[in-house]
C-alpha cells in the first residue's frame, strides 16, 4: 500500500475558479504531484551541472569572458561553414546533388 502525506497548497482565487470550471476532468492532486516531480528533476539536473562545472573548474580553471567569446565565435563560424556546405550539396528542391 502506498502511503501519502496530506498537505495543503494555496492558489489565487482566480486560478481556483479556472480549475473548478473543469470539474473532475482535472485531478489537482496528480497535477501538483507531476509538477513537483518535474521541478525536483530540474533541480537535480541543475545541481549535477553545477557540480560538474565546479569539478571542471577545479581541474582546469574557469574560462575568461574573452575565451568564452572566442569559443562562441569559432562555434558560430564553424556552424555557418557546415550550413553553407550542406546548402551547396543540395539542389533547389532539397535533393542531394549527384556528382
Amino acid at each position: 500500500m502506498l502511503c501519502m502525506a496530506k498537505i495543503q497548497i494555496y492558489v489565487p482565487d482566480e486560478l481556483h475558479l479556472e480549475l473548478r470550471k473543469y470539474g473532475q476532468s482535472i485531478n489537482a492532486s496528480a497535477l501538483f504531484q507531476n509538477a513537483v516531480v518535474e521541478k525536483l528533476a530540474a533541480l537535480a539536473r541543475d545541481r549535477a551541472a553545477d557540480e560538474a562545472i565546479a569539478e571542471f573548474a577545479s581541474e582546469f580553471g574557469l574560462l575568461t569572458d574573452a575565451q568564452t567569446s572566442e569559443l562562441t565565435a569559432n562555434d558560430q563560424n564553424r556552424a555557418k561553414q557546415l550550413l553553407d556546405t550542406h546548402k551547396k550539396s543540395r539542389t533547389p528542391t532539397g535533393r542531394k546533388r549527384v556528382a
